[in-house]
Order: structure tokens, then C-alpha cells, then sequence
């Protein structure tokens, strides 16, 4: 290599720029929504966390009622999906690989026809991405024999 330096480590790399959180390795800190995460983590629910991230500001009592009602309506898997993960389960299958094969059919019947790759269509909670959290569970229960 003619003419530049090499250079060890990460010092200097920025990686990826976002309004959602900031590093500050010399003094130790790191912020999530403009909040220390020493100070939010211990505090905030998974439902008022998701509501910062997406609407910049800590919901209000009444929004965070709403919003998780919102987020709790979507939690019912599919029938196709639990189709999936029940023969995943009969066929011994692991739980990563699964998940991976059923995350394809939880948009089915949703209501959210398009791409997952358009913006139009990312999580609000009015669609959320609640769904997958109730497949693992789900798999784990059914493949210890439960119904």
C-alpha cells in the first residue's frame, strides 16, 4: 500500500449516524432518545420505550394505555403461522431456523400488503412488529408437547 497509513483499531470509524442514540466512549456514556440508559433502563416499560423510539417524546398515560392496547391486538399469531410452527415442531426443526421459516407468513391476513422494505409499511401500532414476539413462546410450548 503506497501513499496511506495503515490503521489499527476502530478509533475514528464512524459507522452509522442516527437520531435515536448516542455514544460517548471516553466518558462512558450512552444515550438512547436523548435519555442516559442508566437512567431509562430501569424505569421505562418495553411498551413506553418502543412509543420513545418511534415518536421521539415519552408517551402520557392516556397515550401509553392506548398504545399498548394497540400493540396487544396484534399479538395473535396467524394461522398459517402457527400451521408452519407446528410442523416445524413435529419435524424437530430448531427454534432459530423455525422462527426464520414462520416470520415469512406473519404478515399474511394482516392487513399489510406491499414490501417490508417500504417505509409506508414499517411498525406502527396500529402494525406493529408484536407478532414475532409471540412465535417463540409460542414454538417452545408446542414443541415441549403442549397444544
Amino acid at each position: 500500500m503506497t501513499g496511506s497509513a495503515l490503521k489499527s483499531g476502530l478509533d475514528g470509524v464512524v459507522a452509522a449516524e442516527t437520531r435515536i442514540s448516542g455514544v460517548d466512549g471516553e466518558a462512558g456514556e450512552l444515550m438512547i432518545a436523548g435519555f442516559p440508559v442508566e437512567a431509562i433502563a430501569p424505569r421505562a416499560t418495553f411498551e413506553e420505550m418502543v412509543f420513545l423510539l418511534w415518536n421521539d417524546a415519552l408517551p402520557s398515560r392516556d397515550e401509553l394505555g392506548a398504545f399498548s392496547r394497540g400493540l396487544a391486538s396484534h399479538r395473535d399469531l396467524p394461522d398459517t403461522a402457527i400451521a408452519v410452527l407446528r410442523a416445524a415442531a413435529a419435524e424437530g426443526v430448531p427454534v432459530m431456523d423455525a422462527l426464520l421459516t414462520a416470520a415469512g407468513t406473519l404478515r399474511l391476513g394482516a392487513g399489510c400488503a406491499g414490501s417490508i422494505n417500504d417505509p409506508a409499511q414499517g411498525p406502527t401500532a396500529e402494525r406493529p412488529p408484536d407478532a414475532d414476539a409471540s412465535a417463540e413462546p409460542f414454538f417452545v410450548r408446542i414443541g415441549n408437547g403442549a397444544r
